[in-house]
């Protein structure tokens, strides 16, 4: 797996690529990656023909890498913690050359500078790298997706109660009012039996 510049490679770079022997301040590339993985670092350059490019940590006497004059990194120059980890091909691609860390640590996180040579002219861009461990991210990761789940089944559960009891008092509301009505409804005088006087003595009065 390889990871180009943690974030959107085209997205960090300023268009207009270098200015003069300096990037403009303020200008500062950053690459991101988790424990493990093959992180690409990529350089922008001021023209496709490169003379040399080394690779520095801060504060570091030893390169990450190096290439100069069709040679490649010495390993008595090199930094030891980059030893045998450090891939590139040294040809610009669109002018732009990439550099491969293989299976980073957290000790790779800091600043570095990288140092090209073009034409004679000398340029250089400061980086910062920053390496993350993975499964405290995926843990969390799931441990938020966890939580979401959990919700959306406890909203789900709620709104179907809710539901269900809405639902019971209107039907309960109408009922009694259909009872109450046929309870409360007037008999038809026409409908009426006979009296008790007209049950016991035979009559049919007229009114």
């Amino acid at each position: 797996k390889v990871v180009i510049n943690g974030d959107k490679f085209a997205d960090q770079l300023p268009p207009s690529g270098f200015h003069g022997r300096h990037r403009r301040k303020g200008d500062h590339l950053k690459f991101t990656g988790h424990v493990g993985e093959n992180v690409t670092l990529a350089f922008p350059l001021p023209s496709s023909v490169v003379d040399s490019v080394s690779l520095k940590r801060r504060n570091s006497p030893k390169f990450v890498f190096y290439y100069r004059d069709g040679h490649k990194t010495h390993r008595g120059d090199q930094d030891p913690q980059f030893i045998d980890r450090v891939i590139s091909s040294c040809q610009p691609t669109n002018n732009t050359v990439l550099v491969t860390l293989l299976n980073v640590t957290k000790n790779d996180s800091g600043e570095y500078t990288v140092r090209v040579t073009s034409g004679g002219d000398n340029y250089r861009e400061n980086m910062t790298l920053i390496i993350t461990d993975a499964e405290h991210f995926g843990a969390v990761g799931v441990t938020v997706m966890e939580m979401m789940e959990k919700i959306l089944v406890v909203f789900a559960v709620v709104v179907v109660l809710v539901v269900v009891v809405v639902m019971r008092r209107r039907i309960g509301g109408y009922v009694s009012k259909l009872f109450t009505r046929r309870a409360c409804r007037p008999e038809d005088p026409h409908r009426q039996g006979p009296s008790v006087y007209q049950r016991v003595s035979g009559s049919n009065p007229t009114v």
